[in-house]
C-alpha cells in the first residue's frame, strides 16, 4: 500500500501527477513507478488518454479521495472529445480507459480520422509557469495547454511556450515532469491584432470545454439535426432544404482567415472537406476544434449552450423540442395509426413485404422521423421455412459413378502428364467444385455400383 501520493492541482494532466510522484520519491526505474501505482508493468505512459484508471483508484483512494471517473474527466483531455460521440461508444470507451484495454483509443475515439496533428511537443505559459513556483515551489503540466488549438494563455493573454518533452512519450514508461522541462521555442505569432484575438476566444472556449462536464450526449442524428439548424439560423442556405456549402466555407474563411485556419491545420491543400462533411449527414465523430471554429463564427450563443441545445435537438422538426410534443403531433399520431392498420391487416407478413407492396411510404417517414417508435411496434420476424431434402444425395452419387465409369471405359482417367490423384480425377468430371476431397473413396467403396 502507498504511503504517500500527491494531490493534483486544478486542471493537472494524470501524466503530471505521476512525474511529479515519480520525481518526490527519486524512483529512477519506470517499471518499478508504475508497478507501485498500477500493480502491473504492462501501463504506458500517455500524456492526453491514460488507461488503468481504476487500478490507480485502488492503490491511492485512501490518499487523494479521488475515483477513477474524477481521474478521467478532470485530469485528462477526454472531456475535450465525450460530446461528439455516440452515447454507447462513449460507455465503452469510457470502460476500456477504466480497465486495461486502451492500447488502440486514440483509433476508436476517431482521432486518426481527424487529419489534426498532436502537438509535437507538451506546453506551457510561462507566465503561469512562473506563478507555479512562487505559490507551490514546483512547476506541473495543465490540460488546456496541450490542447489541439491552444495557442494563448487565456489568462496573461501570451503565447505558450513549446518544451523538450514530447506530447509521445519515447520510450514505454517514460514520465518527464514539467519542473525537469526546458522551454525551447515560443510559438509562432505572427498574428495581427484581429487574429490574436480570434485565438484568445479560441483558448478561452477550449477552457470551457474541459469543464462542461458529462450532463449531455447526443447521437449523430442530433448532430445532423443541428448543424441543420445552425445552416438555417445563419441563412446559408442554396434551396429552402440544401445547406449552401460554399457560402459556408465563405464565411467561415472569413472570419477565421485562411492564414489563421492554416495555422489550425484546418486547411489542407486550400480545401476544408472537414466543413462540408460537418454541415451533411454525420456517419462519424469530429474533433472538437471543427464544432469550436463553427460555433465561433454562427453562433452567438455560451459553448455549453451550444451543446446542450444540440443533445435537446428534435431530430425530426430540427428544432429544440421535448418528448413530449413529438408523441402528442398530430401528423405523428396520424403515421402510426396508418401503420398498425396496415400490420394488422397482413398477419404474418415481414418488414420487407410491407415495404415493397402496402405501406413504403409510411415505414419511410417513421423511419426518418419516429425511428424509436417504429422498431417497437415493428412486425414480429417471419421465419422462413425451408424444404428439406433439395438433393437426392443417392442419385448425386450414381451420376459420379456413371461419369467416372464412362470415362475410365474411355481410357481418359490416366493422367499423360503423371500420378492420377485424387484432385486430378475430381477435375475430370462436371461441376467437380462440389466434391469433397474424401468423396472419391466413398465412391469407390460405395454398394450402389461398382467403380469399374
Amino acid at each position: 500500500m502507498l504511503a504517500y501520493f500527491p494531490v493534483p492541482y486544478k486542471d493537472e494532466l494524470l501524466y503530471s501527477v505521476i512525474a511529479r510522484f515519480k520525481m518526490h520519491q527519486g524512483i529512477t526505474s519506470g517499471r518499478q513507478l508504475v508497478l507501485e501505482l498500477f500493480g502491473s508493468r504492462d501501463v504506458a505512459a500517455v500524456v492526453d488518454l491514460p488507461g488503468h484508471l481504476k487500478a490507480l483508484e485502488q492503490n491511492t483512494y485512501q490518499l487523494t479521495k479521488i475515483t477513477a471517473k474524477q481521474w478521467l474527466l478532470d485530469h485528462t483531455l477526454f472531456p475535450a472529445y465525450q460530446h461528439s460521440l455516440p452515447t454507447a461508444r462513449r460507455e465503452k470507451l469510457i470502460a476500456s480507459l477504466y480497465e486495461g484495454r486502451a492500447w488502440n483509443i486514440h483509433t476508436r475515439i476517431g482521432h486518426a480520422a481527424f487529419y489534426l496533428k498532436d502537438p509535437t511537443y507538451l506546453k506551457v505559459c510561462k507566465s503561469c509557469h512562473a506563478q507555479q513556483m512562487d505559490q507551490h515551489g514546483e512547476t506541473y503540466w495543465q490540460r488546456l495547454f496541450q490542447l489541439n488549438g491552444a495557442i494563448l494563455c487565456p489568462i496573461h493573454q501570451e503565447y505558450l511556450y513549446e518544451t523538450n518533452v514530447p506530447f509521445r512519450p519515447k520510450s514505454k514508461y517514460e514520465y518527464s515532469s514539467a519542473n525537469e522541462a526546458t522551454l525551447t521555442m515560443r510559438l509562432p505569432r505572427s498574428h495581427n491584432d484581429y487574429q490574436r484575438d480570434l485565438l484568445i476566444r479560441l483558448s478561452y472556449n477550449l477552457s470551457e470545454l474541459l469543464e462542461v462536464g458529462e450532463n449531455y450526449v447526443h447521437s449523430f442524428d442530433q448532430w445532423t439535426a443541428y448543424y441543420r439548424y445552425v445552416g438555417e439560423a445563419a441563412g446559408v442556405l442554396s434551396s429552402p432544404s440544401r445547406i449552401d456549402h460554399r457560402a459556408v466555407c465563405e464565411c467561415v474563411e472569413q472570419y477565421w482567415t485562411p492564414a489563421l485556419l492554416k495555422h489550425l491545420n484546418l486547411l489542407v491543400t486550400g480545401r476544408m472537406d472537414w466543413l462540408v462533411n460537418i454541415f451533411r449527414k454525420h456517419r462519424k465523430s469530429f474533433h472538437y476544434l471543427h464544432h469550436l471554429i463553427i460555433w465561433l463564427t454562427f453562433e452567438k450563443a455560451t459553448l455549453a449552450d451550444n451543446i446542450r441545445n444540440a443533445a435537446f435537438m428534435d431530430v425530426r422538426k430540427k428544432t429544440f423540442s421535448s418528448i413530449e410534443s413529438v408523441e402528442n403531433d398530430a401528423v405523428t399520431i396520424n403515421q402510426r395509426r396508418e401503420w398498425l392498420s396496415i400490420v394488422k391487416s397482413y398477419p404474418g407478413k415481414g418488414i420487407a413485404w410491407l415495404r415493397q407492396h402496402a405501406a413504403g411510404g409510411i415505414y419511410s417517414w417513421l423511419y426518418r422521423h419516429d425511428r424509436q417508435w417504429l422498431k417497437t411496434h415493428a412486425p414480429e420476424k417471419v421465419s422462413i421455412k425451408r424444404q428439406e431434402n433439395l438433393v437426392d444425395w443417392n442419385e448425386r452419387d450414381v451420376n459420379y459413378l456413371q461419369q467416372f465409369r464412362s470415362l475410365y471405359q474411355q481410357g481418359l482417367l490416366i493422367n499423360p502428364k503423371g500420378r492420377s490423384s485424387k484432385t486430378w480425377l475430381m477435375k475430370q468430371v462436371k461441376q467437380h467444385a462440389i466434391l469433397e476431397k474424401d468423396k472419391i473413396n466413398s465412391l469407390t467403396q460405395s454398394p450402389i455400383l461398382p467403380l469399374w
